[in-house]
């Protein structure tokens, strides 16, 4: 779907979109199993439902925000993106993703908008480093995303094999985790918006804060229980999220990323 702009909206319990590549409006294009994939639209999210709202608090946000479904990302975009995250606002994210964008140089069009596809890893690091330096993507984004850039260039299975069924969640949440300017929370977030495992659990100081309202008194201890760490929404340590991940693991089972995604939805407004 990367060499298209597609135009989406909902209507009634219908999907319809539009579709521009290279010369524009592409009509004959069909996209439809794509975007059912992106959506995530073949998830059996009735039963997902069910089961998660054995937990009166994620029951209330589901009866919130129903409507809401996790994405199937490209992998490497995804993963890109993400570390554009850190310490970063929602606009802030999506003018460093835009700028990336325009290192492919090649633009898809609809109508009188145009975008760049977002370029692959060969590209980014084909770049250069003055190229990057000159997108100002702040902090030491452009580091890290060179150095991603570099080591995918030489071995572009890297997420497919991640992706497998043969690695669980967290083998693939611990993966990614080692690699410079990604940590737990970044590791689980692409973990489950683009490698299929959607009990990965992303952890930052919303779900913290959302946690807090659910009962939390068979979270394993330590010097301070972890209960109170996480009631208390200071900063969780890496162990501390790994354990807060694992606990919501066995709480809500194998859909544990829906949880999150809900719980996050429902405590957002409060910001």
């Amino acid at each position: 779907m990367s060499k298209y702009l597609v135009h989406i909206r909902q209507v009634d319990d219908r999907i319809e979109y539009r579709v521009g590549g290279t010369d524009g409006a592409r009509e004959d294009v069909d996209l439809s199993e794509t975007l059912s994939r992106y959506f995530r639209l073949d998830d059996p999210i009735d039963r997902i439902h069910s089961k998660l709202r054995q937990n009166p608090v994620v029951a209330n946000a589901i009866n919130q925000y129903s409507g809401i479904r996790l994405l199937r990302q490209d992998r490497w975009e995804c993963l890109v993106s993400y570390v554009c995250s850190s310490t970063n606002s929602i606009p802030g994210i999506q003018q460093c993703v835009e700028k990336i964008a325009g290192l492919s140089h090649r633009v898809v069009r609809l109508d009188h908008e145009k975008r760049y596809v977002f370029p692959n890893a060969h590209e980014i690091a084909s770049a250069g480093r003055t190229s990057i330096d000159q997108l100002n993507l702040g902090l030491n984004r452009a580091d890290n995303i060179l150095l991603l850039a570099g080591e995918f260039d030489r071995d572009p299975r890297i997420l497919d094999r991640l992706a497998s069924d043969d690695v669980t969640g967290v083998d693939a949440v611990r993966e990614l985790d080692h690699r410079k300017g990604i940590g737990p929370k970044i590791a689980s977030c692409v973990a489950l918006m683009c490698l299929d495992k959607l009990d990965a659990f992303p952890v930052d100081r919303w779900i913290q804060r959302a946690l807090s309202q659910c009962d939390l008194s068979s979270m394993p201890r330590n010097r301070r229980t972890l209960a109170e760490r996480v009631a208390a929404v200071g900063r969780l340590t890496e162990p501390q999220q790994y354990q807060v991940a694992e606990w919501a693991r066995n709480h809500f089972g194998n859909y544990a990323g829906y949880a999150g995604q809900y719980l996050f939805h429902w405590i957002e407004p409060v910001k």
